[in-house]
């Protein structure tokens, strides 16, 4: 594993998810790529409504918030990986995508508060839309979840279709990079 994607949305989920992701980089001493997408507020109202923000301020504000994340994990972690970080502008599936093929990451990691079947279904939720989009392994941290080494991997699979060889290849990468144990799941 040479590089990982964080995904952050600055909520809580993200935060652990976040401390989660640095100590895998730790363990795994791979590159942590921290990545925030943000979309362009669009108002929904009978009559027409006037943004009062710049498209550059709104760039500019994201830009100095993922930078000083950055900051703060380089001290906190005084060098010991390397950090960088970017945005995106748009729906942060597709954002998150692109920043997977344009950083060539191996992993992209992502909180998740929980909130609930019902409302996914209704919602949905970035992490499950994006596990459905991308060959790239998603590791989705619950929020009060802490790393550990994984002993035991399961992949979950009803035989509908076929896992491609590259997908196989993450799971068996990632098994190796733990000596862990896979278990399938049907």
């Amino acid at each position: 594993m040479k590089t990982i994607l964080l995904a952050t949305d600055y909520s809580k989920a993200a935060a652990n998810a976040l401390k989660y992701a640095i100590e895998l980089a730790e363990f795994t001493k791979a590159k942590l790529v921290l990545f925030h997408a943000y979309d362009i507020p669009v108002p929904v109202a009978e009559v027409p409504v006037v943004i009062p923000v710049a498209m550059s301020e709104l760039k500019e504000e994201n830009e100095k918030a993922i930078k000083n994340l950055e900051t703060k994990i380089l001290k906190q972690t005084a060098g010991k990986i390397i950090v960088e970080s970017f945005i995106g502008c748009g729906m942060p599936v597709n954002e998150i995508l692109k920043a997977l093929r344009k950083k060539k990451a191996d992993v992209v990691i992502m909180g998740m508060k929980g909130a609930g079947k019902i409302s996914e279904r209704i919602i949905g939720s970035t992490a499950t839309f994006l596990m459905k989009k991308t060959k790239v392994p998603v590791l989705v941290i619950p929020l009060k979840s802490k790393f550990s080494r994984a002993h035991k991997i399961v992949l979950a699979y009803d035989y509908q279709k076929t896992i491609g060889r590259e997908v196989l290849k993450n799971i068996r990468e990632f098994a190796r990079l733990f000596k862990a144990e896979v278990e399938v799941l049907n």
